[in-house]
């Protein structure tokens, strides 16, 4: 094998591993959780989390205590983190920030 094609091989290689690294940090994780009070745009959860909803056309004033929520780590393009958060019962998802008490 010459060394051109080594060469492409290996920069495949790290072009493919640098995308499936990168693509792993801006899924992020998920967590199941339960809804405890809506206040407005605010989502406050069992277990204390508050969060702020940033999604326009979705009234979660119709969202429900103890609703069974998934809550997704999210990063855009710049980096900046944000939550995706999945109620279950209701079959609807919105964006939203953490608000730090």
């Amino acid at each position: 094998m010459n060394s051109k094609l080594k060469t492409i091989i290996f920069g495949g290689l790290v072009a493919g591993s640098l995308f499936l690294f990168t693509s792993t940090v801006v899924e992020g994780a998920c967590n199941e959780g339960a809804l405890a009070n809506v206040k407005g745009a605010t989502l406050v959860m069992s277990s204390g989390a508050v969060y702020q909803v940033g999604s326009p056309g979705i009234d979660i004033a119709f969202w429900l205590p103890l609703a069974r929520v998934t809550i997704c780590d999210r990063m855009n393009m710049n980096g900046e983190s944000y939550y995706a958060i999945s109620n279950k019962d209701a079959s609807e998802t919105v964006w939203a920030a953490r608000v730090v008490n």
